[in-house]
């Protein structure tokens, strides 16, 4: 999702990428509640997940494409932030994120991916992967 402001051509935007590593309720689904942008608050959402269990999201500024067996692949190099949580009777998981009203970071690019502990998970038994998602802050 794109969301721009056409007087500064500015943009934030949300996009996925890659493919998922399945589980027992299937692929986990990343997404974020809004793009985005300075001084805002958004959510990046993992559903489908074990309800109940431990799930993990990744943020890092390098994207990349590592497969690591069994149809599973991971997209982010040299995670600067790991978060932990657990997912909801649904099977949702939600991370909190904040923007600073910084304007030096319009522009800045981020990638995340969630997994979670799943006994069913495709990744060594143990885990479940989303796709990616590329994150750019806008105005």
């Amino acid at each position: 999702i794109r969301n721009c402001d056409w007087s500064s051509d500015v943009c934030s935007s949300d996009l996925p990428f890659g493919v998922g590593c399945v589980g027992t309720f299937g692929v986990p689904l990343l997404a974020a509640t809004a793009p985005p942008s300075i001084g805002s608050n958004f959510a990046l959402e993992l559903g489908s997940s074990v309800p109940a269990a431990l799930d993990l999201l990744a943020i890092g500024f390098v994207r990349a494409e590592q497969p690591v067996g069994n149809g599973c692949t991971i997209y982010l190099a040299g995670s600067f932030a790991t978060l932990a949580g657990l997912a909801d009777s649904r099977g949702v998981a939600s991370f909190a994120i904040s923007v600073p009203p910084q304007p030096a970071l319009i522009g800045v690019r981020f990638f995340t991916q969630g997994a979670g502990l799943d006994s069913g998970g495709a990744y060594l038994g143990q885990l479940s992967l989303s796709r990616a998602l590329d994150l750019l802050i806008g105005q």
